[in-house]
């Protein structure tokens, strides 16, 4: 993926972490998405790249509206840039 698309899909986590923003923006950026509660999982792959994706997780955790799975190749690498890990909150329903 180019640069420039992977900063486009980086803005969506610039702002507010709270789920209905995120899939506000995730809406708007993301050609023809439509989210449906309970019925949409959403997946952030190459998670690593992006800190404030990582930080996310924990909102989704907290709203229960949409199934998260994160993926990374490299996570181990960059676990420092972090500012608050998704622990701690129950992910199970």
């Amino acid at each position: 993926m180019p640069a420039d698309k992977t900063e486009f899909y980086k803005d969506i986590f610039s702002g507010d972490l709270d789920a209905a923003t995120l899939t506000a923006e995730i809406s708007l950026r993301v050609k023809d998405s439509h989210l449906v509660t309970g019925k949409t999982l959403i997946f952030l792959d190459e998670i690593q790249s992006c800190p404030q994706a990582r930080t996310a997780l924990k909102f989704f955790s907290i709203d229960k509206r949409y199934d998260v799975i994160a993926s990374s190749s490299l996570l181990g690498l960059n676990y420092k840039d972090v500012s608050s890990y998704p622990v701690g909150y129950d992910v199970l329903r």
